[in-house]
């Protein structure tokens, strides 16, 4: 039996994310200003995709962070619903990475709440 194309897709965005967060470990691991530092951390990453990068060292606490630019094209399009998209593919795409990620990251949020109220109010 073939998977449905929104399995696929799914189980494709699912597979990045696991892709992605190895390459962050690894970077984070290797050098420690990508901990401290969002954007070194993406032009590491970038680089161990392959992807050449020409940036200046000296501009890069100038440039906008990636997610603070997908954060704010998101709030325009889907609270403010101004400047939409206009391919009805990104939509289905986005909806379905949407509902992808909300079930792979959804499993740990239990665990997330618990470990938080152990710390701050040492609830058992």
């Amino acid at each position: 039996m073939m998977d449905s194309p929104d399995k696929i897709l799914k189980d494709k965005v699912v597979k990045n994310h696991l892709d992605a967060k190895t390459m962050i470990e690894q970077s984070m691991d290797e050098e420690l200003r990508c901990r401290n530092d969002d954007m070194w951390l993406c032009l590491r990453v970038w680089l161990k995709q392959g992807i050449r990068i020409t940036v200046e060292p000296e501009d890069i606490p100038n440039m906008i962070n990636p997610e603070t630019i997908i954060r704010n094209r998101a709030f325009i399009q889907n609270k403010e619903n101004k400047l939409l998209p206009t391919d009805v593919n990104v939509i289905i795409r986005r909806k379905i990475k949407e509902d992808a990620l909300k079930e792979f990251y959804g499993g740990t949020r239990d665990e997330l709440i618990t470990e938080f109220q152990q710390r701050k109010f040492g609830v058992k």
